[in-house]
């Protein structure tokens, strides 16, 4: 492991260590210490001295740009409800590029730790929607009666396959159901 390396997995460390609850919190400051000890380097370069640098980060979809903006207001958020001072252009989004007619590019001003915090949290939650969309995508399917019959020779659906069902079915309840024929129902009335 190069030094560069160490410093982003201090860093990681340090973000976690700031906006860990509890034990998280002193597992964090606890292995941060160990780990600057180890590699004999000085913990000050990660404190608040920190400079606010400009990031850049290119997006695939619009849900992307939205969440990531929403990161930056919480962190933002959490920071002043800390008492923490924000820099000049710290935890802001300043300018995007276009290309092709979408908006792809975010320029994020913030601290190494806190950029390290920021996409951390961004590729968790990224996942997790991800793993969101395929339920709502059967959710909508349920809500709507759009589900057919399984085959006769089809598999026993494995424990996972049953808890995804399950998580879609209770999903299910807050979708709201669309009429194939809106025109028929409105003759009713």
């Amino acid at each position: 492991m190069n030094i560069e390396e160490i410093k982003k997995r201090l860093m990681k460390m340090k973000a976690l260590a700031n906006a860990g609850v509890g034990g998280e919190r002193a597992n964090a400051e606890k292995l941060l210490v160990e780990l600057a000890e180890k590699y004999g380097i000085n913990l000050d370069e990660f404190e608040d001295g920190e400079k606010t640098v400009e990031y850049k980060y290119n997006f695939s979809s619009t849900w992307q740009r939205k969440l990531l903006g929403q990161l930056v207001g919480l962190m933002r958020q959490e920071k002043k409800k800390r008492g923490e001072a924000l820099r000049e252009k710290e935890l802001e989004i300043y300018s995007w590029v276009y290309k092709r007619g979408r908006e792809n590019e975010r320029t994020v001003y913030a601290t190494k730790s806190d950029w390290l915090e920021l996409m951390a949290k961004f590729e968790v939650l990224k996942a997790a929607y991800k793993r969101q969309q395929k339920s709502f995508y059967l959710a909508f399917l349920m809500a709507n009666d759009l589900l057919t019959d399984p085959d006769d020779d089809a598999p026993e659906p494995t424990p996972e396959e049953r808890k995804a069902y399950k998580a879609a079915s209770f999903m299910s309840t807050g979708i709201e159901r669309t009429s194939l024929h809106p025109q028929l129902e409105n003759m009713e009335g």
